[in-house]
């Protein structure tokens, strides 16, 4: 008997049970150590190989959407009400870890990003790591919201070095080996030069690199497509209402990068 494969890949998206089921078939090698108690733990619709779940606390939630695939990750999750969310079919890479500690952090990955190894770390109570849709980080990548040891004014004793939220838009790249710190935030469509320190915020579409990062340029759109078919194939777009800033802009570029391989 043949099986049509393009009806079967419908079925599959289609069905939570069978996506679930291949889910399953995949993941391998994983180990979940669990202290405490109403911890909420779903992974059901995604991939993880050789991943570690360590949370020790009352009332984490970690929740991974459909079609993401990790690989040697570890989440570690240390205190009360913390919440790790990422998002469909995101991709994680070799060795990455995302660590949350202390009381009511967030960490939250959007849908079709795409990490080749990056540490994340949430600390300190009611601090947030936010970043949006189809951002792509290359290997190296720390992203911290707290210094993770207090600093003090001798003469005051007033803390001069408390947490900052993070926020990264949609569609931002992130080159290898760069630092991004407490209280900053990087609009939709920028870039950060490899080997940077990011101190402070980001504009839209804009590149930053150095030590500390500055910008280096405005108004500029990236591709996750290599040469230049993608300028053909959107030359009736215009490129300030279409800033490649979404998560539908992976799906255009792999689909043109497809058809590019086939001609």
């Amino acid at each position: 008997m043949k099986i049509d494969l393009n009806a079967l890949k419908l079925k599959m998206r289609n069905s939570v049970f069978l996506r679930k089921l291949y889910a399953a078939y995949q993941s391998r090698g994983n180990s979940k150590q669990v202290r405490g108690s109403n911890n909420r733990i779903d992974v059901s619709q995604a991939t993880l190989q050789d991943c570690q779940i360590i949370i020790t606390g009352n009332g984490n939630t970690v929740l991974i959407g459909k079609g993401a695939f990790l690989k040697s990750v570890r989440l570690v999750l240390k205190g009360n009400h913390l919440q790790l969310k990422i998002g469909e079919k995101v991709s994680i890479g070799s060795n990455s870890t995302l660590w949350m500690e202390d009381d009511n952090g967030i960490l939250e990955i959007g849908n079709y990003c795409s990490f080749e190894q990056v540490d994340m770390a949430v600390a300190e109570d009611n601090t947030t790591v936010h970043i949006g849709e189809d951002c792509m980080f290359a290997y190296g990548i720390d992203v911290r919201c707290s210094d993770s040891h207090a600093m003090y004014d001798r003469h005051t004793r007033n803390r001069i070095n408390y947490a900052g939220d993070i926020k990264i838009g949609d569609h931002v790249w992130v080159g290898a080996k760069t630092l991004i710190l407490k209280g900053v935030s990087v609009g939709d469509g920028s870039v950060i030069g490899a080997g940077s320190i990011v101190t402070r915020s980001v504009p839209k579409h804009s590149v930053a690199a150095g030590i500390p990062a500055h910008i280096i340029r405005n108004d500029i759109v990236w591709t996750r497509a290599r040469g230049e078919s993608y300028l053909e194939s959107t030359k009736n777009e215009d490129f300030l209402r279409s800033p490649q800033n979404s998560a539908v802009s992976h799906h255009n570029d792999k689909r043109r990068a497809k058809n590019e391989t086939h001609k």
